[in-house]
């Protein structure tokens, strides 16, 4: 995992198909509300919790990783505008 901006991260999952990392990632979301850490400064939510974008691809030769990523932050995005602590992909 590597912070990746302010507030987002990557975690590249390598070996790990479509499913996969629909699993991982709505079990990374359920970690988090799981915790119930209260937001003291949210009008949204009384706990913190996370949104997930998540992507797979297989490269071809020469395709810059830039790719992927843009992949996953659109999706990330998506699962923002979709309400918050969800997952997209």
């Amino acid at each position: 995992m590597s912070r990746y901006g302010g507030e987002e991260f990557i975690i590249l999952l390598p070996s790990t198909d479509h499913v996969g990392a629909k699993v991982i990632a709505e079990r990374m979301r359920l970690a988090v509300e799981n915790l119930e850490i209260p937001h003291i400064v949210s009008s949204v939510k009384k706990d913190i919790t996370i949104s997930v974008g998540y992507a797979s691809y297989i490269p071809r030769r020469g395709e810059e990783m830039t790719t992927i990523i843009d992949m996953a932050d659109r999706a990330l995005y998506r699962a923002k505008d979709a309400g918050r602590n969800c997952i997209s992909s």
